[in-house]
């Protein structure tokens, strides 16, 4: 392979095709090979087997997985591709175990779901949806392990806020504590812009899954009380979350930025009242966005330029 050493390909698979091989691995491609073609086929074997055990573990059939791999101008029987299978079944229940502490880290960084899969090299909606609830559900459990979860408090009605929430709430059985107006976005594919992300249907929830929070009402759930302060100009159902000295923004209110209001229901005039109702309180919190890092209240009070 152009004279790379061990450490360089076994690198190189790593990170060009998510292929991770042991220095000893990769010197038993080239015992094998008795040329430099015979390498490259042996390369591009273990780097589709590789493939076809990911999207195993996604949860596509045989079936599916050939087809697939035709997209790739790879040609495999289905006897070949179950044989596969059955060879590297450690493997794929290590791919599944990354899958699912990635999809933690993206639960406990607040990352776009979707950036989860895209990262997996395999499309968004490769992802069939009963695998994708397992994941997701194994992947929340080892998030939460010991925790108690009380209750799922949504600051406003787009998407990329609630795109797990159907799942969460049925496997915790609690409650969507959220602005009146965030549930009307949420059965509505346009004006929550789950359309924009690839998504059609609205989540399987009735009425009783839901409770309504009025601005300036504290809630108590166990040993938390939980303030809500209506915060609209992002949406017209934006409501920011205190919890001792903690605040939870959403869209709301960034570091040194602030939540776009072009989207439907969004209002610049409502949201530079709601930025001058936050410039006025005179206690400092940590501040968690619902996207990017957490800062302060007084830090954004001084920096922010749209808080001036």
């Amino acid at each position: 392979m152009g004279g790379m050493s061990y450490a360089d390909i076994a690198s190189k698979l790593e990170t060009e095709y998510g292929v991770k091989m042991s220095r000893q691995a990769v010197n038993g491609l080239y015992k094998r090979a008795t040329s430099d073609k015979e390498m490259e086929k042996n390369w591009n074997t273990v780097v589709k087997t590789n493939d076809i055990c990911f999207y195993h573990a996604l949860g596509y059939n045989t079936k599916d997985i050939k087809d697939l791999m035709l997209e790739d101008d790879f040609d495999i029987s289905l006897g070949k591709i179950n044989e596969i299978l059955k060879d590297n079944e450690d493997h794929i229940n290590e791919i599944e175990q990354s899958l699912v502490d990635e999809i933690e880290r993206g639960i406990s960084n607040k990352d776009n779901l979707d950036e989860i899969i895209k990262r997996t090299k395999f499309k968004d909606a490769g992802v069939k949806s009963k695998k994708w609830e397992i994941l997701l559900s194994r992947a929340s459990k080892q998030y939460v392990k010991d925790k108690i979860v009380l209750g799922v408090f949504l600051t406003h009605g787009h998407y990329d806020h609630f795109k797990t929430l159907e799942e969460v709430i049925k496997e915790y059985n609690v409650k969507c504590y959220l602005h009146k107006n965030a549930k009307e976005k949420v059965f509505n594919l346009e004006t929550s812009y789950a359309n924009m992300f690839g998504s059609f249907k609205t989540p399987n929830l009735n009425e009783e899954n839901f409770e309504f929070l009025q601005d300036g009402k504290t809630i108590a759930l166990e040993n938390f009380k939980i303030k809500t302060i209506f915060t609209p100009g992002h949406t017209n159902c934006s409501v920011t979350f205190i919890i001792d000295d903690i605040m939870f923004s959403g869209d709301t209110l960034f570091n040194y930025s602030v939540g776009r209001t072009d989207l439907a229901t969004g209002n610049s005039i409502t949201q530079m009242n709601t930025l001058n109702m936050l410039k006025k309180m005179k206690k400092d919190y940590k501040v968690y966005p619902g996207h990017e890092q957490e800062t302060t209240l007084f830090f954004e009070q001084k920096n922010n330029p749209y808080m001036k």
